[in-house]
């Protein structure tokens, strides 16, 4: 394991028993990634050391699936890729998005959700969702996060722990991933 991604190991960690946590009580609702993401928020609260990549990891799981019909709701075209901001609002004619659409995202961002993905030990879920995000933000290796993506995608849609709009979620997408392997195939014929 490289150096860098060994840095990422004890994030991973703490992700993860966040997930195990929540699918492991009967008394919990089925896992989502927004619970993730508020589970996340709390930790990073707590916390001064590794903040910056809690929050990164937190952000990702901020981004919901995307509602058909997002940008004619709100008037223009965004780059979420199959996502959409958690939260949408306006103020004196400005509007505001949260977590922000991926063509604006920081390197460091991206650069530690490329790390934690790396690590190849992050639950499914998670490794799904921040594939599919750097397959946006990283077209130049879309194939490869792509394909990390679908493996991950295929293995949220059996698991049960994982809120059924989660699991349909997953299924869409790997039809879709698929899909666009496929066409990236051909056009390169």
């Amino acid at each position: 394991m490289s150096a860098a991604i060994a840095s990422y190991a004890q994030y991973v960690d703490t992700a993860n028993s966040i997930y195990a946590k929540r699918a492991g009580d009967p008394d919990l609702k089925p896992v989502t990634t927004l619970e993730i993401h508020s589970c996340l928020g709390e930790f990073v609260e707590r916390v001064a050391e590794g903040h910056e990549v809690y929050h990164a990891l937190s952000l990702a799981c901020a981004y919901e699936s995307r509602p058909a019909g997002i940008e004619a709701s709100i008037g223009i075209r965004l780059c979420y890729g199959p996502f959409a901001p958690l939260v949408v609002w306006f103020d004196h004619n400005n509007m505001h998005l949260m977590p922000a659409p991926l063509d604006l995202m920081t390197a460091r961002t991206v650069e530690i959700w490329q790390g934690l993905v790396s690590t190849g030990d992050l639950c499914p879920l998670l490794q799904a969702r921040l594939a599919d995000l750097l397959s946006v933000c990283r077209p130049s290796d879309s194939c490869h996060w792509s394909r990390i993506a679908y493996d991950a995608y295929l293995a949220v849609s059996e698991d049960s722990a994982i809120h059924t709009h989660e699991r349909c979620f997953a299924s869409t997408r790997c039809v879709a991933l698929k899909h666009d392997a496929q066409a990236r195939f051909l056009n390169a014929q």
